[in-house]
């Protein structure tokens, strides 16, 4: 019987803007925001600026990934 496949990420490997966007689902300037917000850490490489997949997955994993949760209830 075949063994299911798991996905198993590398926390420590770090993604490029559009990576990063692809793998979450956002676009990329969701991506710019949340950096600039600081509610994702970034890395300088050089000009070029990294997020690490572990980074985002704690982002991700807290209120980020259910926003309707911090919004304000007009009804």
């Amino acid at each position: 019987m075949p063994q299911p496949k798991t996905l198993a990420y590398d926390e420590n490997e770090l993604l490029t803007r559009k990576a990063a966007a692809e793998w979450c689902k956002i676009s990329q300037s969701t991506i710019d925001n949340y950096r600039r917000a600081g509610l994702i850490a970034a890395h300088r490489l050089g000009k070029s600026v990294r997020y690490k997949r572990g980074d985002l997955m704690k982002a991700f994993s807290n209120s980020l990934a259910n926003p309707r949760k911090n919004r304000r209830n007009w009804g």
